[in-house]
């Protein structure tokens, strides 16, 4: 507990200082009012007194305590890691859609596109990292790629008949 609450308030003084605070409330991904140095400096410290926890387990023979605190931690730290994979792709979007957004000049179709096709693959790469949903992920991914060549399928013909038709008797006088 002592080194854990030493290496909080070293996290919670050192931060700030480092420009840290000022970089994740940039991000956007917390308020304004938060104060992410404090919020890593209790990750750490429960860190800290998960793995003390751990080892005071296996010391006194309490095997099956241990495992099961190694399980949690294991899962809680996919739930985080995906978690994080999430918010950087929030940001990727973020970033992306504005960058498509000044190459165009204007608010577009494209720049709304990017930033969702970003967040949703972010967001499915983020749910498979934490073991949440992998087959759902993975249907959902086919049913919309299915989707989107369906509707190219339909545009194409419905939109197109003169020059599909055009297209395929070239295609056919080639051969």
């Amino acid at each position: 507990f002592i080194v854990g609450r030493w290496v909080k308030q070293i996290i919670e003084t050192v931060f700030p200082g480092l420009g840290f605070d000022r970089f994740v409330r940039a991000l956007g991904v917390m308020p304004a009012s938060s104060n992410p140095s404090k919020i890593v400096g209790a990750i750490a410290m429960t860190a800290i007194l998960l793995a003390a926890a751990i080892e005071a387990t296996r010391a006194i023979g309490g095997d099956a305590v241990s495992i099961l605190l190694i399980q949690v931690t294991e899962l809680g730290g996919k739930v985080i890691f995906g978690t994080v994979i999430i918010v950087v792709g929030m940001f990727l979007a973020r970033i992306l859609s504005s960058l498509v957004a000044s190459s165009t000049g204007e608010a577009s179709f494209a720049e709304t596109i990017v930033k969702y096709a970003i967040i949703a693959l972010f967001t499915a790469i983020g749910l498979t990292f934490m073991g949440l949903a992998d087959q759902i992920v993975m249907m959902a991914f086919g049913l919309i790629l299915g989707a989107a060549a369906v509707a190219c399928a339909i545009a194409f013909g419905l939109g197109g008949r003169d020059v599909a038709a055009r297209i395929l008797e070239r295609w056919t006088d080639e051969q």
